[in-house]
């Protein structure tokens, strides 16, 4: 096995032990029960501009395959105590991990 095929085969193990549990709720259909990982980190905005200025903002990575879709701008996640919403900042969309900032 490659080291891709290694990681990819082994990601959901990786989400269901050090992830946090939560429920995803997609604008139009039923809440599915996953796991996620939320993490605060220095954004800089705005983004695309030459000069910008940073501050702290929270991003959160799931498994599109654990969703049964890939999440968009709107939908929700609801950990814990925490509701966060995706914003339209999509920060990585491989097919396997999904990164966006939320608020």
């Amino acid at each position: 096995m490659t080291f891709d095929a290694d990681i990819s085969a082994h990601l959901g193990v990786l989400f269901t032990f050090a992830g946090k549990v939560a429920e995803y709720r997609p604008a139009g259909g039923d809440p599915v029960a996953c796991h996620v990982f939320v993490r605060q980190a220095e954004e800089t905005e705005p983004a695309g501009f030459p000069s910008r200025v940073p501050q702290l903002g929270y991003t959160l990575e799931a498994q599109p395959d654990e969703l049964g879709q890939t999440p968009a701008p709107g939908d929700v996640f609801v950990v814990g105590s925490d509701t966060w919403t995706i914003t339209p900042r999509i920060l990585e969309d491989s097919g396997e991990i999904f990164r966006a900032v939320v608020e």
